[in-house]
């Protein structure tokens, strides 16, 4: 994920993988759950819309196994 890939393209799309497993993302409607969606079709990303959280350049995501039992994680 780059800051330079287009507003509500694939890359934001594949995001919701991300999120589904803790990632963050900016919650532009403040329901707490990421959809990337292009409310008013400009095709450039307003404040009341979802987006990746990219603090730099480039954003990465991956998880680790630590070998705790699965009723003791924090994600499911």
């Amino acid at each position: 994920m780059s800051i330079n890939d287009v507003p509500f393209g694939q890359s934001w799309q594949d995001w919701i993988d991300a999120v589904d497993l803790g990632a963050d993302f900016y919650d532009g409607d403040g329901d707490g759950i990421y959809n990337p969606v292009d409310l008013n079709s400009n095709e450039v990303w307003d404040p009341d819309e979802e987006k990746p959280n990219t603090l730099l350049d480039k954003t990465y995501w991956c998880v680790f196994n630590d070998g705790i039992p699965s009723g003791q994680r924090r994600w499911q």
